[in-house]
């Protein structure tokens, strides 16, 4: 193996002009390649899945449901009196000036602001299927609901909002639905709801206590887009602090979610890779130079590292496209490996002073350290985790391409003026370097002593368990953590269960089949709240047989039975005797499943 390098030397050793065009070429290649390649600044990628199939890849790069971003405004003083309508007043203002500020490319929705015509449009649509959202427990109570004396007090109330400031809008509801049968379809909403400490107030999310609103960004870009994303919270930080500023600064802004975490890492880890490699380069440079007495030493030293770094940058680039910055500052540690290569070759050819025989004694050497180094580290593909895989095929690729600058480039910067480079000075490392180790018996009667002791505390050593200590967190985003929690609970960990199937009827199957073991855990103690879509989102069997429920229960003599209740009553309050005949009717529709129109706006 030797042999061929020692022939590529010569090649290129008698003829110059072929050799700086190839290394032209080659770092010309390099260059236009390694600049290309997208730096992902996600940490998210460093937790791998331990789904095979992938699954969990998919519900996470396409339902983004974590990357919503909670806007928080609330009084500065939190002893101070509550001032709902200036709360409202500023998140009018702030989505405001997001919209105008922020297209669809930086923010999909902004959720806060329930308009009078959604809401209608839900209790629309709960009124035309309202068999589907009963079950077995409304049901129950519906015989105590439908007795002439609940009937009649129904229609008293029903009269009394008539009749007050509110009538006008309620008008529409009361006639259609006197006995409130809508209103227990409606109470399934609350199964999206794990909180009970929040009302809409003027069509706005406060607190109870009316000193916190809520209101919830929905980002048109991924986590991983940080550059977009930190252009969002740029313009949030502005606009919070104006309305700081505005009010004296009685209303106090703040935001929390996973696109902040994910912009404070890319920060951190920009600055902790810069800081690494500084440190790394100064350190490595200057105690190179010193042992040399050289500046050109430590300079040539670096070279492989550069250039395998680079070239695994462009191969990484031809095969992926992407790369993490958290590998790329991991892999820094591979630094010092491979100066080494560089070092190996300067330090013999010091001492031979022939360059075949530097390059016959260290080949199979610098060879066979740097298979095993790339080896080592390609073991991280086999991982289930996009970072490591990013830092196993770099650190492989770099350590590869140091040695095969080490073993052809280098040799052809070296000459006999390089001979005397730090000649005759001294230091403490020479004696460090040839003093035999492997001979001393006192040094190897410490190393086994060291040995057995690490043994004896083998078994205290512990892993992390928390895998969100992974991520930096702003002093800002601790705060927000610690003043929502007190108001939501948003610091309790979520656990998001996905059903999927070859269709959405398939997935509301397999939901309705997993939410009765869910409501267990809730039960026990296990689960301190659940929130989603079971109660509102049907499959279509389970929809058929609650259409079918219904039917059997509204019987032609129950239906008469009701009618003949509601029109005494109806005629007791001076109502019209058939003022509620279009509720009477809608009893016995004929009703039929949800279409998809109906399932997107749910």
């Amino acid at each position: 193996m030797s042999e061929r390098f020692i022939q590529i030397y010569f090649f290129f050793r008698k003829r110059r002009l072929l050799f700086y065009l190839f290394l032209l070429t080659l770092l010309a290649a390099i260059l236009f390649f390694s600049i290309q390649i997208k730096v992902r600044e996600d940490i998210s990628g460093f937790s791998g899945s331990i789904n095979k199939s992938g699954k969990l890849e998919y519900v996470v790069s396409h339902f983004r449901f974590t990357d919503k971003l909670i806007i928080r405004l609330s009084l500065a003083d939190s002893s101070s009196k509550a001032d709902p309508e200036r709360l409202i007043l500023y998140a009018k203002e702030l989505v405001d000036s997001l919209h105008h500020h922020f297209d669809s490319t930086y923010i999909r929705g902004i959720i806060g602001d329930v308009k009078d015509s959604s809401m209608n449009t839900m209790l629309d649509l709960f009124y035309d299927h309202l068999p589907l959202y009963l079950d077995e427990n409304d049901y129950r109570n519906m015989d105590s609901l439908l007795s002439p004396a609940s009937i009649n007090s129904a229609l008293e109330q029903d009269y009394k909002r008539l009749i007050s400031p509110a009538g006008f809008a309620l008008k529409k509801i009361i006639m259609r639905d006197p006995v409130g049968l809508t209103y227990h379809a409606m109470n399934k909403l609350k199964s999206i709801q794990a909180e009970d400490n929040f009302d809409i107030v003027d069509g706005y999310l406060l607190s109870k206590d009316r000193k916190n609103l809520l209101l919830f960004i929905t980002p048109a870009n991924p986590s991983s887009e940080t550059k977009r994303n930190e252009k969002l919270l740029q313009g949030l930080d502005e606009f919070l602090a104006k309305i700081s500023v505005a009010s004296k600064p009685e209303i106090r802004g703040q935001y929390f979610g996973a696109i902040a975490f994910a912009v404070g890492n890319a920060h951190q880890v920009k600055k902790d890779i810069l800081i690494t490699l500084i440190i790394a380069l100064f350190l490595i440079f200057l105690l190179i130079g010193w042992y040399f007495q050289s500046v050109k030493i430590p300079l040539l030293s670096f070279l492989p590292a550069l250039f395998g770094g680079g070239l695994a940058l462009a191969i990484l680039y031809l095969i992926k496209g992407t790369v993490s910055a958290i590998s790329l500052g991991i892999g820094s540690v591979i630094l010092g490996l491979i100066v080494d290569y560089a070092l190996y070759i300067i330090t013999l050819f010091k001492k031979k002073g022939d360059m075949v025989v530097v390059l016959r004694e260290m080949t199979l050497t610098i060879f066979l350290c740097s298979l095993t180094t790339a080896g080592a580290f390609l073991c991280l593909i086999f991982l289930r985790s996009s970072v490591l895989h990013d830092l196993g095929w770099f650190a492989a690729l770099s350590v590869a391409g140091a040695a095969f600058f080490a073993l052809v480039i280098l040799p052809q910067f070296l000459n006999q003026h390089d001979l005397r480079i730090g000649k005759g000075n001294r230091n403490f490392i020479d004696p460090i370097a040839v003093f035999a180790f492997d001979k001393n018996k006192v040094f190897i009667i410490l190393l086994i002593i060291a040995m057995i002791t690490s043994i004896a505390f083998l078994s205290r050593v512990g892993f992390e368990g928390n895998m969100m200590s992974l991520n930096f967190v702003p002093d800002k985003l601790k705060t927000m953590e610690k003043d929502l929690d007190q108001i939501t609970g948003a610091s309790l960990k979520s656990v998001y269960l996905v059903s999927n199937g070859k269709d959405i009827d398939w997935a509301l199957k397999t939901q309705e089949e997993m939410y009765s073991d869910v409501e267990n855990l809730s039960g026990s103690g296990v689960i301190r709240g659940v929130s989603g879509c079971e109660k509102l989102l049907l499959s279509d069997s389970l929809q058929k047989v609650r259409i079918q429920r219904w039917y059997n229960f509204w019987t032609k003599q129950r239906i008469a039975l009701l009618e003949a209740d509601v029109k005494k009553a109806a005629t007791n309050l001076h109502f019209r005797e058939n003022a509620f005949d279009p509720f009477i009717k809608h009893l016995s529709k004929p009703y039929t499943v949800l279409n998809p129109g109906e399932i997107k706006m749910l």
